[in-house]
């Protein structure tokens, strides 16, 4: 119930504008409750709202299994069999699968947007060796794109730095 309390207590903060109550919340099923959870993972990666209402599809709810992995939800279990098992959760709206994403989503929020930002840069692609081995034109795009993640950290490390030299972000100068 605990989770449940700071659940609720963060949806109903300004950035989810939500009017909820514990009842109304807990007694959320189905495509509501994974119309909040996709309402949630929108705020942290925007790509997301292309995501249906009510949407049923197995497919798309696999994409949001795909983010946690790449947010490195912890509850994610290597195993493949158990992560089968997630999936089937997560499919039929298995709400303690639900009230843990939507905790630990919800509890480290400004970080997991960050981490999904940077997430869309910095995801290694990785062909398969044979390709590597028989196709140079592949060999060559995807050795700059390594070279092109590598600057972009490099460009990112310089703006953290200088961000937090100027938390207020930073400002055009007037050139008058």
């Amino acid at each position: 119930m605990e989770h449940v309390t700071s659940i609720v207590s963060r949806l109903t903060d300004p950035l989810f504008d939500r009017n909820l109550s514990l009842v109304t919340f807990d007694n959320l099923q189905g495509n509501d409750l994974m119309q909040v959870l996709i309402d949630v993972f929108s705020s942290v990666d925007p790509n997301l709202k292309s995501i249906d209402k009510y949407a049923r599809d197995k497919r798309q709810k696999e994409r949001i299994i795909h983010l946690l992995t790449l947010l490195k939800f912890p509850d994610i279990p290597q195993n493949k069999h158990l992560y089968n098992e997630g999936i089937e959760s997560f499919h039929y709206v298995h709400k303690p699968t639900i009230y843990s994403i939507l905790n630990w989503v919800l509890s480290t929020h400004s970080k997991l947007v960050k981490r999904a930002y940077l997430a869309n840069y910095l995801v290694p692609i990785e062909p398969p060796p044979a390709y590597l081995m028989q196709d140079e034109v592949l060999k060559h795009l995807t050795k700059e794109y390594r070279q092109a993640q590598e600057e972009f950290k490099t460009i990112h490390k310089i703006y953290e730095v200088e961000q937090s030299k100027n938390p207020k972000g930073w400002q055009k100068k007037d050139s008058r």
